[in-house]
């Protein structure tokens, strides 16, 4: 077992292993996915709940937020939630910081 091994290796400390994931854009969720379950299998799912769950809660969202995140911007941050997301020419595709939070959020229900 490739977990045991690590922690022999480490002396039987805990340690956090890096986790290889392609630099698709989906990387965050692919990781999550990775760490989970051991295979990328739900990055899908995870960008699903993800976009529900700030639907959901956004205006709690917007008010935890509002010094660092302009109101604007929050119909961006949804939109790029969707699995199917193409960012506009010139934009680097990927998610950004809140959207780890909302992804820990969603894992912790």
């Amino acid at each position: 077992d490739t977990l045991e091994d690590i922690k022999r290796a480490n002396g039987s400390r805990e340690c956090l292993v890096p986790v290889h994931v392609d630099g698709d854009g989906h990387c965050l969720v692919h990781a999550v996915s990775r760490a989970l379950v051991g295979r990328e299998l739900f990055w899908h799912a995870l960008r699903e709940n993800l976009k529900k769950h700030f639907t959901e809660n956004l205006a709690r969202y917007k008010a935890l937020f509002h010094d660092f995140i302009d109101a604007a911007e929050w119909e961006d941050i949804v939109s790029e939630c969707d699995p199917l997301f193409v960012p506009p020419e010139g934009v680097p595709m990927g998610l950004r910081n809140i959207h780890i939070f909302g992804l820990a959020n969603v894992l912790h229900r």
